[in-house]
């Protein structure tokens, strides 16, 4: 809050700088560690990354990243913040209270076994801190009920699908979930959330892949979100019919289709011989029965969050039996391709030849086509 509250860092902080920056050098309250983290910050937006590029690769699966963002997430319902694309900023108007919250000695809070003392001092869930005077009536205003409504709905809704930005379709959904005013819905969403919520989509996909089989479900319906939102593709959660594999995506833009199995393990994931032979004898053969025959399949590829280390021989095993490339795709590495893609530095070529390439995809090979 203090760093928000600093015109020289514009009231604004970007992601990368609370993971990489912040989250290393911001060890103690002292002005000598706060001014230390400001000048951090400015040599990186003046275009000095070493310090970061450093940070990053000595980070093992996003970790400093994912908390920065869950570190977002929970500034910004604190309601002193908006939140922009991967950044915060102090909200206009609340420079004044914000500065108030901030403590120059930050004391323990006495009693931290009795919540309300915990409330009391830093607010719960989309309530920020309990400022008010109980010797006065104080009560939530229609409007501040109404806000809450329409924020609640909408993080759940981005939690479930990737938002890059509000459309129609968005601000039809929250309206008929809070049965709201649909132009008053559209000018909420568009003002508080220009930008969409991709990141907190992703990192709920994360979490996803690694929970077994409690969500198996959701991981493969976030999967046909991603390809059907953000790749384009026409897609098919067809696990639930049995003998075939979790999702079928299928590209007008490319000519191909493709048959997708999600697996949410959690110590990494390797090809059983009974999964071989499912993908080799069943799920390859039969496409037609749950898929189309518009497009030739292109490939199968397996989606965790990490692959044992025999991985690529499994694959090459599968693409030697069946003449149909195959690879495995990290999560991560998903996550950064669908970024990509987004950003157009990728074309759907690309995406095509990553998930044909017969082997577990790195990161590396994604950077070769950026």
């Amino acid at each position: 809050m203090k760093l928000l509250c600093c015109p020289k860092l514009d009231n604004q902080l970007s992601i990368e700088e609370i993971a990489y920056i912040v989250i290393h050098d911001a060890k103690t309250d002292s002005s000598a560690d706060f001014e230390t983290v400001v000048k951090s910050i400015l040599n990186y937006r003046a275009g000095d990354f070493s310090l970061v590029n450093l940070r990053k690769s000595q980070e093992k699966k996003k970790k400093y990243y994912n908390i920065a963002n869950t570190f977002l997430n929970y500034l910004y319902l604190s309601q002193f913040v908006d939140k922009g694309y991967k950044s915060v900023s102090l909200r206009s108007g609340k420079e004044i209270v914000a500065k108030q919250f901030i403590q120059k000695s930050p004391k323990f809070i006495p009693h931290p076994e009795l919540k309300e003392n915990y409330i009391r001092a830093f607010g719960k869930g989309t309530a920020a801190k309990d400022l008010r005077d109980f010797s006065k009536k104080s009560t939530l205003s229609r409007n501040d009920i109404k806000e809450a409504r329409m924020r609640n709905e909408y993080v759940l809704l981005s939690l479930r699908t990737p938002v890059m930005g509000i459309t129609n379709k968005i601000v039809t959904e929250i309206t008929q979930r809070t049965g709201l005013d649909e132009n008053e819905v559209d000018r909420f969403l568009r003002k508080r959330f220009p930008s969409g919520n991709i990141d907190d989509f992703f990192t709920s996909y994360r979490e996803l892949s690694t929970m077994g089989s409690k969500g198996t479900v959701e991981f493969e319906k976030a999967t046909c979100e991603i390809f059907k939102n953000i790749f384009g593709f026409k897609t098919r959660h067809v696990g639930p019919l049995g003998n075939t594999p979790d999702v079928y995506i299928e590209s007008d833009k490319g000519k191909f289709c493709g048959i997708i199995d999600n697996k949410a393990y959690k110590n990494g994931y390797s090809i059983s011989g009974n999964h071989k032979r499912i993908m080799e004898d069943v799920y390859i053969p039969d496409i037609k029965k749950y898929g189309g025959e518009v497009y030739p399949l292109a490939f199968f590829s397996y989606i965790a969050e990490s692959f044992g280390k025999n991985i690529n021989s499994q694959i090459r095993s599968i693409f030697n039996d069946t003449n149909i490339p195959g690879s495995a795709m990290p999560v991560d590495v998903f996550i950064d391709l669908a970024s990509s893609y987004m950003r157009k530095t990728i074309s759907i070529d690309v995406v095509q030849k990553l998930f044909s390439l017969n082997r577990e995809v790195l990161s590396s090979d994604l950077a070769s086509y950026l």
